[in-house]
């Protein structure tokens, strides 16, 4: 097996050999932030076109991430008190970090890249 694949000689051809469980982890990794066991399994012998063509209608099907509450506040929203201000505003943070990761971890597709998005901006 050939372990490294320079692409400035790899064939553009579509791949159609389907599937084994390590080219199933590399696109996966590829595509997302990894997968189970149980889902390489199941992708184990399909297509690499129609597996990533699921993966793609399964992200632009997916809900987006519900606005926090608050969302549309301005500073009349906060208190007054600055360290107070300060504190919510981070347990607002918190939130939104933790509600974005778990994301991140159920929609690995739209998610990584929406992620690697904000890393350009």
């Amino acid at each position: 097996m050939e372990f490294f694949i320079n692409c400035n000689t790899s064939s553009l051809a579509p791949y159609t050999t389907p599937l084994d469980g390590q080219r199933a982890q590399h696109l996966y990794r590829r595509l997302g932030f990894s997968a189970s066991v149980q889902t390489i399994n199941q992708a184990t012998g399909q297509s690499a076109g129609n597996l990533v063509e699921s993966l793609i209608s399964e992200a632009q099907n997916k809900p987006l991430l519900a606005a926090p509450l608050w969302a549309d506040w301005n500073n009349s929203n906060y208190p007054e008190d600055d360290d107070q201000r300060g504190a919510l505003m981070r347990s607002q943070q918190e939130e939104f970090k933790l509600a974005y990761t778990n994301a991140l971890l159920e929609n690995n597709l739209r998610d990584r890249l929406s992620f690697f998005g904000a890393i350009i901006l």
